[in-house]
């Protein structure tokens, strides 16, 4: 059940396999951090498709993928940097997260 107060959801961290927290910055860059506390996140708006991801189970994990473009994830690459949406399949390192509700 999530917070009357919020638009919609949880909110939550998210921990890539390959070892970095999704981090959103508030200018839009997005990159992987190590930082457990970072807190950075960018405003989202649930009524802009591109804002807008599904999640989906991959084993023990959680694949986001975008509600605009289905064929992308979201994906954090072994340096810490953003992969792009387009070279993102299911299944890779890359886009598995584990959530960490809060």
């Amino acid at each position: 059940m999530g917070d009357a107060n919020r638009p919609f959801g949880y909110r939550m961290q998210l921990f890539s396999q390959t070892g970095y927290n999704l981090t959103i910055r508030a200018n839009g860059e997005i990159l992987g951090t190590q930082d457990d506390s970072d807190q950075d996140k960018a405003n989202s708006d649930p009524s802009n498709g591109g804002t807008v991801f599904i999640e989906e189970f991959q084993g023990s994990y959680s694949a986001y993928k975008s509600a605009l473009y289905p064929e992308w994830y979201i994906g954090i690459k072994k340096n810490g940097l953003p992969k792009k949406g387009f070279r993102t399949k299911y299944g890779q390192k890359a886009v598995k997260f584990l959530p960490r509700r809060h």
